[in-house]
């Protein structure tokens, strides 16, 4: 072959790698993937695993790991509500049981038979209507003290026969009456469940029983059933 063919046949390198790159592009897009100005082109040795992974998106670690957290968020903040409020249930119960153990009081009769209830009415009673509450029992029975307090008053009072008037804290009054014997002095400290008298038949009585009365003011009786079941007796 003469040098003038040789020349002749002669490709410049520039344009033999455009149509190597021509070649493969086309290649490429017949196997459907696009290429850019941008675009590497894989080596000839690049597998096509090798070529799928290098134009897939990636998701990192990281990324996953923020994904999970902001799931999880909502769930945890119930979680910990949850929580919360239980804990706060259980503080408020426990504070209940305090408060009932440090105020609980006893009933004035240790074998307890409800008699005349407060609030009847009948010409029995002066004022026409039962001012208090009727515990059943016998004659000589002890007579105990509801809760804590001051002996303010031991001695007859008309109607209510023999009374034991008790002052306790927050400035209540309970008085026993019909009692047959007293068993305290005024000015006496007395504690939880003490004996202050016994069942009598003392004053305007058809039976031996004990009347008990619960004073908010000296003139002003109330229901002492509600303060019984406030301070854990009764239902």
């Amino acid at each position: 072959m003469s040098d003038h063919t040789s020349r002749s046949l002669r490709v410049h390198p520039y344009l033999a790698r455009c149509v190597v790159t021509g070649v493969v592009g086309v290649t490429l897009a017949v196997a459907g993937t696009a290429l850019t100005p941008d675009t590497a082109i894989p080596s000839p040795s690049a597998s096509p695993s090798v070529v799928a992974a290098s134009n897939a998106p990636t998701v990192s670690a990281n990324a996953n790991f923020a994904i999970t957290r902001v799931g999880a968020q909502p769930a945890l903040r119930a979680a910990t509500a949850s929580s919360v409020a239980a804990q706060r249930a259980s503080r408020s119960k426990a504070r209940l049981r305090a408060t009932r153990a440090a105020s609980t009081w006893v009933w004035p009769v240790s074998s307890v038979s409800l008699g005349e209830r407060f609030g009847a009415s009948g010409g029995n009673w002066s004022s026409g209507q039962h001012t208090g509450q009727d515990f059943d029992g016998d004659t000589g029975d002890s007579v105990r003290a509801v809760t804590s307090g001051v002996v303010i008053f031991a001695e007859s009072l008309g109607r209510r026969g023999i009374v034991v008037q008790l002052r306790h804290k927050g400035g209540i009054e309970t008085w026993y009456c019909h009692l047959s014997k007293v068993d305290v002095a005024v000015g006496d400290t007395v504690t939880t469940g003490q004996r202050v008298g016994r069942i009598g038949t003392t004053g305007n009585v058809t039976g031996s029983h004990l009347h008990f009365e619960l004073h908010t003011s000296p003139k002003v009786a109330v229901n002492p059933m509600p303060w019984f079941k406030r301070n854990g007796l009764g239902n």
